[in-house]
């Protein structure tokens, strides 16, 4: 658990600082309905740059993102570090949140 990997560019972490990094950018990049920003890629290529101005947001993104919360929560249960449940479980509610008032709405005409 403790030895370092390191990352493509400089400086290494261990695989869960690695993790959390990546949790952490994501958290830090939601857009105006709280989901993850697409930025310049998502899963469908089709849709590459659809967030270069930094207003596309994308809800499979949150969807995955909302379950590596629900899975790195299940691991601090693991650790026992109930600060780090806490928080990932925080998260996963705000953005499960999100996405569910402002991706599933049907809205009449």
């Amino acid at each position: 658990m403790s030895e370092k990997v390191s990352y493509y560019d400089e400086g290494s972490e261990t695989v869960l600082g690695h993790i959390e990094q990546a949790l952490t950018f994501l958290e830090n990049n939601k857009g105006s309905h709280g989901l993850i920003l697409i930025k310049f890629g998502d899963w469908n290529d089709s849709l590459t740059a659809i967030g270069k101005e930094g207003r596309g947001e994308s809800v499979w993104i949150s969807i995955a993102y909302a379950e590596a919360l629900r899975q790195m929560s299940e691991l601090s249960q693991y650790l026992e570090d109930n600060n780090r449940k806490s928080d990932f479980e925080m998260r996963r509610k705000t953005i499960s949140d999100a996405v569910n008032n402002n991706a599933w709405v049907f809205k009449m005409l």
